[in-house]
């Protein structure tokens, strides 16, 4: 008894733990850019801030809008150019905001299931490295 009392204690304080993480992120200015309907990939792009004293990453993006759905940066080549890069992870420092922006960092979406119309909103889910995941609507704008 003594026991099992004991480990709802540990997954009660645990479960306390992960929420207040989620609650010390927030997400502003979060939108996917319209492109051509011809095109079957596009970008997400939001200011995110840490406002815990602990450092958490981003490890993952997913969304039913497509395919693919990863992370990625734009880095600039010895040649001048730009080329967009897959990573495995964002770090978000403690009390930093981390700006995924164009010509950056942002969340790729390959083979969209559907045309994207400016105005609609989109599901986009963040997870972080302890395994909680934040789930944001995400609006089409033209750019």
């Amino acid at each position: 008894m003594r026991k099992n009392l004991f480990l709802l204690l540990l997954l009660t304080i645990a479960s306390i733990a992960s929420n207040d993480i989620i609650k010390n992120i927030t997400i502003t200015n979060s939108y996917i850019r319209l492109m051509p309907p011809s095109m079957s990939m596009t970008a997400a792009f939001m200011e995110i801030k840490n406002i815990s004293n602990k450092n958490i990453s981003i490890v993952n993006v997913k969304s039913n809008l497509a395919k693919f759905t990863e992370l990625h940066t734009s880095i600039m080549k010895s040649d001048g150019n730009m080329q967009m890069k897959h990573i495995k992870s964002v770090k978000l420092p403690s009390n930093k905001m981390v700006h995924f922006k164009r010509g950056g960092k942002h969340i790729m979406m390959m083979g969209l299931r559907e045309k994207l119309h400016e105005g609609d909103t989109h599901k986009i889910t963040i997870i972080l490295n302890n395994g909680n995941q934040i789930e944001k609507l995400f609006t089409v704008k033209r750019f």
